[in-house]
């Protein structure tokens, strides 16, 4: 089972990899509910020719909106017919429409394989949100099984326990790099492997590995979440399906 990891230099602690598929869903969810007010014709339209319905007319609409909702659904490099990338318009839906949890839970699906981090006097306000979360349920306390809620705890206390460790926490995701890792502090010219070598990255200290690659990310515009600027935060270039819906054309009545 996948998870969602939160480092310090000095521990890790995870939550279930469940959770992000549950807040991945409740974030596709908010901005599928903002396209309804779209005609059918427009989501038809800003799918990809590929993946459009040119089917009979009869019970069109009805298929439109199904494959416009899976369509909305996958977070890979996926673009509108406008060139629009998909995952960054469902993502500030949520940060123009959620809670201040639902902006942390969109922040979290959206960065936490990038290594998305939060400085030590920002980690009191995350650790806030994420009790709100949990207390309106974008998170969930406990992992549900047949959707009943199980005994099991998801993860999310532990988390914000050591996001007010007073420490700098940063974020992976089990299917993807861990952290630290090597390729992050190539990518930012910190490290470059002798003879292509890349297991000498194993070869250096834990506190020099953690050092290197905090400098990274923290080299890396957009991944630090902090109070300051929270509300002011966007994925890409700002767009969402607000932008769609006021741009007039094709909105259901």
């Amino acid at each position: 089972m996948s998870r969602i990891y939160f480092h310090t230099s000095a521990e890790t602690v995870e939550v279930y990899g469940t959770e992000r598929a549950h807040i991945g869903r409740l974030c596709t969810s908010l901005a599928a509910g903002v396209f309804d007010m779209l005609s059918w014709e427009r989501k038809n339209a800003l799918m990809p020719r590929d993946r459009r319905d040119t089917g009979d007319k009869l019970g069109i609409a009805n298929r439109v909106d199904e494959k416009f909702r899976v369509f909305l659904g996958v977070f890979s490099e996926r673009h509108f017919s406008d060139g629009s990338e998909v995952f960054a318009v469902v993502l500030n839906t949520v940060l123009r429409l959620g809670s201040p949890a639902m902006a942390l839970a969109a922040r979290i699906h959206g960065q936490c394989e990038l290594h998305g981090y939060v400085e030590p006097e920002d980690g009191e306000f995350i650790a806030e949100l994420i009790e709100q979360g949990l207390a309106t349920g974008v998170f969930r306390e406990f992992l549900p099984r047949d959707g009943v809620p199980t005994e099991h705890r998801s993860g999310w206390r532990d988390a914000a326990r050591l996001l007010r460790a007073g420490e700098v926490v940063v974020t992976s995701y089990s299917v993807s790099d861990t952290f630290p890792n090597a390729g992050i502090c190539a990518n930012a010219g910190l490290w470059t492997p002798d003879d292509d070598d890349w297991d000498a990255w194993y070869e250096l200290g834990a506190s020099e590995r953690w050092a290197m690659a905090l400098e990274a990310v923290r080299g890396t515009p957009g991944l630090r979440w902090e109070r300051e600027g929270w509300n002011q935060f966007y994925f890409r270039g700002g767009g969402s399906a607000l932008d769609y819906i006021n741009a007039g054309a094709y909105v259901r009545t």
